[in-house]
């Protein structure tokens, strides 16, 4: 769950209750969720375990624009061997980069550069914290004993608080598929965390200035909890977001610290090639640096089958690794595929 959380997470303290003003028409959760939908917003999050085993603490900044479709988040984990972890994560419409760094990382610095359709995919819907709206749409469609009054004045603003308990899945999973929310929603039964209490404040004009939530966690026979708090401000503002040069574009290091490039410039078949020949089939692809190899995941996520998970290894020399369970090979590439998906990768592999 903690590892559910920190792909797609930002920020936290509780409402003190001090200081309230009413709001003389206050607005429905459908109209939050619409005006925090289609206006652009800066942030500042907070967050943090307690109760469990590897407790952590995070910060996190940005700006997004959903309208748009640009966003940047820029988050800092301090965990609990003291370790740190920097991550930043530009969206800029159909790409997404993202850069980490820091002693918890097993990456040297570097941006690596994903459809946005896969970034969201593998690491959770790219804004269902960072991203109000997702949140805002959640707790407008799904939740349940709404309490409404007075809040706070915040950035000098009156505001409604509502109290409500949200289903984790929706906060977490909203817009993902199938496969992903089920794996999803397997992680949390796992932990006890079916349900969050959630306080949103918004002012008269609907735009939510402050998200808190509180999600049980049970791990190892270990009851606690994940607080996250938001503070959303300079809304209408333009978010400019510029790609990363290119040159600092550059593979994935091997995770082990040895520096080495992963084998993307393989030959006679790059890792590039068969990336793109399966994205370009209907796969959505997952790139990882093994040694001297690169190991590529592939789901089409058109078919809900179990029969469509396909893993390739590209080797960096003219000889496929001689894994006993890859059953396709094609001179550097080797996959291996259940037995129905194996035309189908025959085909990619002739094509390269």
């Amino acid at each position: 769950m903690r590892g559910l959380l920190l792909g797609a997470v930002a920020g936290v303290a509780i409402l003190s209750g001090c200081g309230a003003h009413a709001v003389e028409d206050p607005p429905s959760l459908d109209q939050i969720a619409a005006a925090t939908r289609s206006d652009s917003y800066r942030f500042e999050t907070s967050m943090g375990s307690e109760g469990i085993d590897n407790a952590f603490t995070g910060t996190a900044t940005g700006a997004a624009d959903p309208a748009k479709r640009r966003g940047v988040i820029r988050y800092r984990f301090d965990g609990p061997d003291e370790e740190e972890l920097e991550m930043e994560v530009r969206r800029i419409g159909d790409d997404t980069y993202t850069r980490y760094s820091g002693e918890g990382s097993v990456f040297e610095d570097g941006w690596s550069k994903e459809p946005t359709s896969e970034a969201d995919e593998l690491t959770g819907p790219f804004g269902a914290f960072s991203e109000p709206h997702r949140a805002a749409d959640a707790l407008a469609q799904h939740g349940r004993d709404v309490e409404t009054g007075p809040g706070e004045r915040i950035d000098g603003v009156s505001t409604t608080v509502y109290h409500a308990t949200v289903p984790t899945i929706e906060l977490l999973g909203g817009g993902a598929t199938k496969a992903r929310r089920d794996e999803l929603e397997k992680e949390i039964r796992e932990t006890d965390s079916e349900s969050a209490e959630v306080e949103a404040s918004a002012g008269a004009d609907g735009l939510l200035r402050r998200l808190e939530l509180q999600i049980p966690i049970t791990e190892e026979g270990d009851t606690g909890h994940f607080r996250i708090s938001m503070r959303f401000f300079d809304f209408g503002k333009p978010v400019d977001v510029e790609a990363p040069p290119a040159s600092e574009r550059q593979a994935i290091p091997v995770p082990g610290g040895n520096g080495e490039p992963c084998g993307y410039a393989a030959r006679p078949h790059t890792a590039e090639e068969v990336i793109d020949a399966l994205r370009a089939d209907g796969f959505i692809v997952t790139p990882t640096c093994l040694y001297e190899e690169t190991t590529i995941a592939a789901v089409d996520e058109s078919d809900d089958s179990n029969d469509t998970f396909v893993v390739c290894v590209v080797a960096q020399g003219p000889e496929p690794p001689k894994e006993e369970d890859m059953d396709l090979f094609d001179d550097n590439v080797s996959c291996a595929a259940p037995a129905a998906q194996r035309p189908r990768v025959r085909t990619i592999l002739d094509g390269l």
